[in-house]
């Protein structure tokens, strides 16, 4: 993008919850404002802000009705908003990814916690609420499943996937695939590495058939190969090297009309 293009251009965040001190989210501001672009932040809860005008919609965190709103409007955002919300929805996300031809864990969806309990019964499951994001509620039942259940329903029942113990954290901006190495449950930063040209094109993989630009994609490798244990749309990029400025550059070109969207 020219300094006399970007001058012009306008872009607007849309997120669920203000941004915190640590967030990407003020970095990649700071680097768009610099380029020249007009930039505002929304917060929305409930219904979409009466002003939308701008040359792209960056969303991030927005729940469900919100996503729906976004989704017959025809704006242009990034990411897509029908997209995030199939995304919000784990066992669609599962459906899809399989039907894509990607390793996923095999598992079911029951609205009944009484499977879950079964499920559990006869070896170690993983649960996860089936509409969530982030990892939120994900439970590794090693033994009898709770009397009650700890995250509403319903819930997506799946195989461990046995392996090193390690989350690869793939980290999706456009074409371009970042790595952390993170233990498992453990909510730390975890280690930057370069993903092997198989995984980042797994990662790629996931976000073309999920209609994502910005995503996280969690693989753990099982004694088969890689398999996708999660994917987010736009994660927070903790820890992530130079992530801003990655962001930003994608950002930048899909205002400049150089990059296409996913969906």
């Amino acid at each position: 993008m020219t300094a006399s293009a970007a001058s012009t251009a306008s872009l607007a965040f849309l997120v669920g919850r203000p941004p915190t001190p640590g967030s990407v989210l003020h970095d990649v501001r700071r680097e768009l404002t610099a380029a020249g672009v007009d930039v505002r932040l929304h917060i929305v809860d409930r219904s979409l802000p009466a002003d939308l005008h701008a040359g792209l919609l960056v969303l991030k965190d927005l729940p469900a009705a919100v996503l729906g709103q976004l989704a017959g409007l025809g704006l242009p955002t990034c990411n897509d908003a029908a997209a995030e919300l199939r995304s919000l929805d784990k066992a669609a996300v599962v459906r899809a990814l399989r039907a894509g031809g990607l390793p996923v864990p095999a598992g079911r969806c029951t609205a009944d916690w009484a499977e879950v309990g079964a499920a559990a019964a006869l070896g170690p499951v993983v649960v996860k609420p089936q509409v969530g994001a982030q990892g939120a509620g994900v439970l590794l039942l090693d033994g009898p499943a709770p009397a009650a259940p700890v995250t509403p329903g319903p819930w997506l029942v799946q195989e461990p996937v046995p392996g090193d113990g390690l989350d690869r954290k793939l980290y999706v901006t456009g074409d371009r695939v970042d790595g952390l190495l993170r233990r498992w449950p453990d909510r730390g930063s975890g280690d930057p590495f370069c993903p092997a040209p198989e995984l980042a094109e797994l990662a790629r993989s996931a976000a073309r058939v999920l209609g994502l630009e910005l995503c996280g994609v969690d693989v753990l490798l099982g004694p088969d190969g890689p398999v996708v244990v999660d994917v987010n749309a736009f994660p927070g990029y903790k820890a992530v090297p130079a992530a801003a400025e990655q962001l930003a550059g994608h950002l930048l070109a899909r205002l400049a009309g150089r990059v296409a969207t996913c969906a």
